[in-house]
């Protein structure tokens, strides 16, 4: 199944919204998470840099487009982001205003 960049960021702000990432540890460069998702909880690794890990079936062969996980774990965090952000108007999503929206939703 071919994940699509709304499907992906959807489901992100999904976990961020029922408060599903667990910051396990947080550098100024690093950050280990728990990630609970539709299946199990993953494991997550950021890094400033935008390289990232997921212990999840997407996560283990992709290194390119962030999966779910990975993504909601940056948005919370504030690190750099590799997927370009969707505009959803059906959702108020307009691109790189999400980051604001999640931010002042998630507190």
């Amino acid at each position: 199944m071919v994940k699509t960049l709304e499907s992906v960021f959807v489901k992100a702000l999904s976990i961020i919204r029922k408060n599903k990432v667990r910051i396990l540890s947080k550098t100024e460069f690093r950050v280990l998470a728990e990630v609970e998702g539709e299946h199990d909880t993953y494991s997550v690794i950021i890094y400033r840099d935008g390289r990232w890990s997921c212990t999840c079936n997407f996560g283990v062969f992709s290194k390119e487009d962030e999966c779910s996980h990975a993504l909601a774990t940056k948005l919370i965090v504030g690190f750099p982001i590799i997927r370009k952000l969707p505009i959803i108007p059906e959702l108020g999503i307009f691109g790189t205003c999400a980051l604001v929206q999640i931010k002042e939703n998630s507190t």
